[in-house]
């Protein structure tokens, strides 16, 4: 498991210059005050190959990171998720998802 976390650590902070602390600080500044609450952290990259009779008939890679935070008072939920993986990203998330505790809500606003 500690190989696993050393290659998570590496990509989530390593590559973008995030400092763990002060994730968790900005986490735990978003749910503080709230029923529950959670920060999550995402690096993904996909890798495809087509085959067609035995030749390689397409390939990809494709790659992506981003974060969300979301906070729980009672029956409200506050989430806010971004692909930027920057701690200004991570405190405007953090804020958004917060408005929970000041007791805003908001419609749920379907893509077109």
């Amino acid at each position: 498991m500690t190989a696993e976390r050393d290659i998570a650590r590496e990509l989530l902070f390593g590559r973008t210059g995030l400092d763990e602390s002060r994730v968790a600080a900005i986490a735990a500044e978003a749910t503080t005050g709230c029923d529950d609450g959670e920060a999550y952290l995402e690096w993904r990259q996909d890798e495809t190959l087509v085959l067609d009779d035995g030749r390689i008939r397409d390939a990809s890679f494709t790659g992506g990171a981003g974060f969300g935070i979301r906070a729980v008072l009672a029956q409200s939920v506050g989430y806010a998720h971004s692909t930027e993986l920057s701690e200004r990203a991570m405190r405007r998330a953090a804020a958004a998802a917060g408005q929970v505790r000041r007791g805003r809500t908001g419609v749920l606003a379907l893509p077109p």
